[in-house]
């Protein structure tokens, strides 16, 4: 009886590693074949979302395209963001695409927040990192937007151009200021 009660036993341990070990290898499988239309075990089935990136658009007090943006904390009183040198090399000294009456097409991230400073991007390359006091004590104009829009990424700067031209900014962008 003992023996019976031994193989018995040992049957049920065979059928409960067994179908542990199936299970693993079901799972092992399933992440070696990710083209079998299911995610791999433990990924999410929704896709993130993807952002578009948006332009920019902005007419300011003055040309300000070839000066140092920083920005701003909302109050206006803090610093929370400048360009690295490294991020400025590659604008050919405009940190603005020029565009029709006084329009600009951002090129560096600005916002609602951003000012500007008394570098320029050439003099920025040549010194040494300005602190934040410096970058604070520098500042040319706090509020330089007169206007500025979000427009789809979609959109090309010959269409923008041509929303300016034809006054349909506002129609084809929106106005954030």
């Amino acid at each position: 009886m003992d023996t019976q009660i031994s193989w018995l036993f040992g049957l049920i341990l065979f059928f409960v590693f067994s179908c542990a070990n199936s299970k693993r290898n079901q799972v092992e499988e399933m992440n070696k074949k990710p083209d079998c239309g299911l995610p791999l075990v433990n990924e999410s089935i929704f896709e993130p979302q993807k952002e578009t990136r948006k332009i920019i658009v902005y007419k300011s007090k003055k040309d300000f395209s070839t000066f140092v943006p920083i920005h701003l904390a909302e109050d206006k009183k803090n610093i929370i963001g400048y360009p690295a040198k490294e991020d400025l090399k590659s604008l050919n000294n405009s940190n603005a695409l020029a565009v029709e009456n006084g329009y600009y097409i951002d090129l560096m991230g600005v916002n609602l927040n951003t000012v500007f400073t008394s570098y320029t991007l050439e003099s920025y390359q040549k010194i040494n990192n300005p602190t934040l006091e410096e970058f604070k004590n520098n500042i040319i104009e706090l509020n330089p937007f007169e206007e500025m829009y979000i427009c789809d990424s979609r959109n090309t700067n010959k269409e923008i151009e041509q929303f300016i031209k034809n006054g349909t900014l506002n129609r084809n962008c929106t106005k954030i200021k």
